[in-house]
């Protein structure tokens, strides 16, 4: 395990700078959560927005995503802002996107499922995430005309029943992160816009907003494990360049916990440059660094 510098709510740990064009991911898996907020005394930091909220949540797994995702916002966010987790402000977009006051050129956004809470930042430029379990379960199936339009129905018509719910969780987690990061969400109707080119570099062709041309922006899906399958929005006009993605260890970075995420390292990334990282003292460390396939070209 890499030394780490604890981060309780009222101190401010060591700055993180991100990478210009690139993006940090921070992971962190549920099973981790109660002890990291219990080392971090995490609800001291919270809002009383962001308590009355969890205190209104019944399910324990509810309660403790929810949590780790705070955690997330506060913590990590936190260490770019070089403010204490206490000290990070928020707002809420038109359709519920959070947003930093006061964060200058930074972008952020969250996601979670059953077993993980990731977080992405980003500088210059807007972010949107989403994760789900791999392949899409079962009873997603009946989903399925309200995912995808007719052009990606046809390209996935003659799969098997895995392959459509493979191929169902990840056009979802490519066009919910896109949507996200437009700050629509759900509001902007899966079915009303393309994902292509699914198994090269993904691209979106969406006649509705400012995604024409298509170089406006990045799409990336990450396998992370076996079990689960992330999307990645960012808007970005460097078409055809390599995205450098910083992979954090939230659990071991943040509060020294042995964790469950060292397993979600992406199998494949087209496109990517990946690093995977630890903050100790004043430096930001790579332990692993590996250049994944280039990309295809168009």
């Amino acid at each position: 395990m890499t030394t780490t510098e604890l981060l309780p709510a009222q101190s401010v740990a060591t700055r993180i700078h991100p990478v210009p064009g690139g993006c940090d991911l921070w992971l962190l898996a549920e099973s981790d959560v109660d002890e990291v907020a219990a080392r971090l005394d995490a609800s001291s930091a919270l809002s009383p927005l962001e308590t009355e909220r969890l205190q209104r949540l019944l399910r324990p797994d509810s309660r403790r995503r929810h949590l780790g995702a705070r955690v997330l916002a506060r913590w990590a966010v936190g260490r770019y802002l070089g403010q204490r987790p206490r000290d990070v402000r928020f707002a809420v977009g038109e359709y519920g996107r959070p947003l930093l006051i006061d964060g200058g050129h930074l972008d952020f956004n969250l996601t979670h499922t059953d077993g993980l809470i990731a977080c992405a930042v980003t500088t210059g430029a807007t972010v949107g995430l989403d994760v789900e379990t791999f392949p899409a379960r079962a009873e997603a199936g009946r989903l399925i005309t309200r995912v995808l339009t007719a052009r990606e129905l046809e390209h996935i018509e003659c799969t098997n029943q895995r392959g459509v719910r493979e191929a169902l969780a990840e056009h979802w987690v490519l066009k919910e992160a896109y949507t996200k990061a437009l700050g629509l969400g759900l509001h902007h109707a899966f079915d009303s816009f393309d994902i292509r080119d699914l198994k090269g570099r993904p691209r979106v062709h969406d006649p509705k907003t400012a995604a024409m041309p298509l170089p406006d922006w990045s799409l990336h899906l990450l396998h992370l494990g076996r079990a689960y399958v992330m999307g990645l929005a960012r808007s970005d006009r460097r078409h055809g360049t390599v995205l450098p993605l910083r992979l954090f260890d939230a659990a071991g970075t943040l509060a020294g916990v042995e964790t469950a995420t060292a397993a979600l390292v992406p199998r494949a990334v087209a496109g990517v440059a990946v690093a995977r990282v630890s903050v100790s003292g004043q430096a930001v460390v790579s332990h692993l660094q590996t250049l994944e396939a280039p990309a295809h070209p168009d």
